[in-house]
């Protein structure tokens, strides 16, 4: 309940928000009463179509929030990231995952190497000699 409650930071509403299209009543909101906002509709019909109203203007509001949330993790992600590039006689260890029969994969190792740089082909792409 805590969970469904609490307000995320990428989108500032809380899952049972998103959810239900209203927020969870608390123990706490027995001493401090419901919000205006938060009172139930008197017919049915009127409510659903205020919960319909309400989802569809939360779903817009989170997904600009998603969006901008995205853009500061990209940017944070590419202002830390470092491309490497490998030259030509670089020394370089090859990861292979391929698993030997007989024995645990906890003791394998998945690299193999030494190898050296014979050429680099693409960004991520390199050709090497053992």
């Amino acid at each position: 309940m805590a969970y469904r409650s609490a307000a995320h930071d990428s989108t500032g509403y809380t899952p049972a928000k998103l959810k239900l299209g209203h927020e969870l009543g608390l123990p706490v909101d027995l001493l401090t009463g419901k919000a205006p906002d938060e009172e139930l509709p008197e017919k049915v019909t009127s409510y659903a179509k205020s919960l319909q109203e309400r989802l569809m203007e939360v779903y817009h509001q989170v997904r600009g929030a998603l969006e901008l949330s995205g853009d500061v993790m990209k940017r944070n992600y590419d202002g830390n990231a470092s491309q490497v590039y490998y030259k030509d006689c670089d020394m370089v260890w090859l990861y292979n995952p391929l698993r030997k029969k007989g024995q645990s994969p906890k003791l394998q190792n998945p690299w193999e190497g030494p190898y050296t740089v014979v050429e680099r082909l693409s960004d991520v792409t390199y050709r090497i000699r053992g």
